[in-house]
């Protein structure tokens, strides 16, 4: 199987399990905002889910390529490469959320983007400590 794949899946569980345990944080600003609870929209989540793992698949392990065979070590290069997807995912996220929205709230935009770029990057240096290993 092809290590990038695993890490996808990897990445995609993890982020599943951030969602849930933060499922009530999230529902009381969508209540703020529609006044409804959250929906249980499993399909649209998957298909972002999936967009946000093409996304790491090809463009993250491209870039840590290009940073690694221009000589940048590799925890550095994994570093780069995640802050610069996780902040381009999750800005893109929170910000258009936060135009849209006026009761999208400031603390849960800063919570979302630590994670997200935290996650992004974190996943990445794993893979680039473990791919630089193996080639």
């Amino acid at each position: 199987m092809d290590k990038r794949i695993l890490f996808v899946i990897i990445y995609i569980i993890v982020d599943i399990i951030y969602v849930y345990i933060s499922k009530n944080r999230y529902d009381s600003t969508v209540i703020n905002i529609q006044n409804a609870p959250m929906p249980n929209r499993y399909i649209i989540a998957l298909i972002a889910w999936i967009c946000m793992a093409i996304g790491w698949y090809f463009l993250t392990t491209t870039l840590l390529d290009k940073y690694i065979s221009n000589g940048m070590a590799p925890i550095l290069a994994g570093a780069l490469s995640g802050f610069i997807t996780g902040l381009t995912i999750f800005g893109t996220f929170n910000f258009t959320v936060r135009a849209m929205f006026i009761n999208y709230d400031i603390p849960l935009l800063i919570r979302d983007m630590i994670w997200g770029i935290g996650w992004v990057t974190i996943i990445t240096i794993i893979y680039a400590l473990l791919y630089n290993k193996n080639k």
